[in-house]
């Protein structure tokens, strides 16, 4: 983490990060992260399996100016997520509450 606090969700197990801390997921393990802050959260993810940069593309907009606040499109770009995830090996799991 660099900046801004989440909650990382691991199975059963719920894991809050800040900067500096590091959060390892192993490969077939179900989870999500969530911000609870005001503020923006900023991560550094990386990956070991070659192929999701090409999800990433396919699903995520590009910040065109990062003076901007996000997009309020998390609805949109979790449905996208839900469409493309079988053609990557993925599954996600829309929360509807």
């Amino acid at each position: 983490m660099l900046e801004g606090e989440c909650s990382f969700y691991l199975g059963a197990d719920e894991i809050l990060a800040g900067p500096g801390d590091f959060v390892n997921i192993p490969i077939g393990t179900k989870h999500y992260f969530h911000n609870h802050g005001p503020e923006p959260a900023r991560m550094i993810l990386t990956f070991t399996l070659a192929g999701i940069e090409r999800f990433l593309e396919e699903t995520l907009e590009f910040a065109t100016d990062p003076t901007q606040p996000p997009p309020d499109n998390v609805a949109a770009v979790s449905a996208r997520y839900a469409e493309a995830a079988p053609r990557y090996g993925m599954h996600f799991f829309l929360d509807e509450a």
